[in-house]
C-alpha cells in the first residue's frame, strides 16, 4: 500500500496533464483548486487506512433547502455514473473518491471531467431554482453573482 505523500506525487502528475502545465502544487492544505467556468472544484489525498483521493465541488452555496431540491438531488444522483449529489447544510456538493493505490489516468480523467463539468452546468441552474450562488459568476453576469474569487481569470487557482 502507498503511502499518502506517494499519492499525492502521482495526483499532482496526473494533475498536470490533466490540465497541460508543467506544475500544478496543491495549497497549503494538500489541496488542488480548479475552476472551470462557474465552479470551482477540489483534489485531495486523504489519508487513512486505506489513502483515497476525493475530487469535489460545492456546486451552489446559501441554497435554501427544500423538498424540491432535495428531489433534484435525487435526479442528479440518478444520472451520475462516477460522483454523488448532496447537500451540506445549505451547500449542494458533488464528490466522487477514488482508491489511491490503484489510480490511473483514465480513471482520473473520467471523474474529475464529471465532477467539473456536472458542477458548472448544474450549478447556475440549481442557484437560480434555490437560491445562492456558484463560485463564480457565468459569463456577462455582475461579478456579485459569485462567490469568494469571483474576480480571477479561471484555471488553475
Amino acid at each position: 500500500m502507498a503511502k499518502p505523500e506517494v499519492i499525492a506525487a502521482h495526483v499532482g502528475r496526473l494533475m498536470e496533464r490533466w490540465l497541460a502545465v508543467d506544475r500544478c502544487d496543491p495549497d497549503e492544505d494538500g489541496v488542488w483548486r480548479v475552476r472551470n467556468n462557474t465552479a470551482s472544484y477540489h483534489v485531495r489525498v486523504l489519508q487513512g487506512e486505506r489513502p483515497h483521493v476525493q475530487v469535489y465541488s460545492v456546486v451552489a452555496d446559501g441554497v435554501r433547502v427544500t423538498k424540491p431540491l432535495l428531489l433534484a438531488m435525487n435526479e442528479l444522483n440518478e444520472r451520475s455514473s462516477h460522483a454523488r449529489w448532496f447537500v451540506a447544510g445549505d451547500r449542494v456538493i458533488t464528490a466522487s473518491e477514488l482508491v489511491g493505490d490503484t489510480l490511473d489516468y483514465e480513471e482520473f480523467a473520467c471523474t474529475v471531467g464529471e465532477v467539473a463539468s456536472a458542477a458548472d452546468s448544474e450549478g447556475p441552474r440549481l442557484a437560480s431554482n434555490f437560491g445562492g450562488q456558484t463560485a463564480f459568476p457565468a459569463e456577462g453576469a455582475p461579478a456579485t453573482a459569485g462567490g469568494p474569487g469571483a474576480e480571477t481569470t479561471g484555471g488553475y487557482l
